[in-house]
């Protein structure tokens, strides 16, 4: 997943989630499949060049900080049961993040 049109090397642990703002072409994109991103908890829309983009929000500029963050889990939590986007791993005081490769993008890898 990307939020500008450019090329991306991703991390050996793939991809983290989403943006507030996210695209999905190519590879990825027939990783998740288009009918499961179009029914993602969120803003889905089908750009006129085949991509699909995924918006946490529709105004995130008016959102709370609070409100984008359960967007964006409810959002990730979807998007783990394809088994394409890496897993999150929380503190258990929720201060930082890390991630696991999903078997997927193992995958993938290997293939690659």
């Amino acid at each position: 997943m990307i939020e500008e049109p450019v090329p991306v090397k991703f991390f050996p642990n793939g991809l983290l989630g989403p943006g507030m703002q996210t695209y999905f072409d190519g590879f990825v994109l027939d990783m998740f499949g288009r009918d499961f991103l179009m029914k993602a908890p969120c803003l889905v829309k089908e750009m006129d060049w085949g991509g699909i983009r995924l918006d946490l929000i529709d105004k995130p500029w008016e959102a709370e900080l609070g409100e984008l963050l359960e967007n964006w889990m409810k959002v990730i939590d979807y998007l783990n049961s394809s088994n394409v986007v890496a897993t999150p791993v929380f503190s258990e005081d929720r201060d930082w993040v890390d991630f696991r490769p999903s078997e997927k993008w193992d995958v993938f890898l290997k293939n690659n």
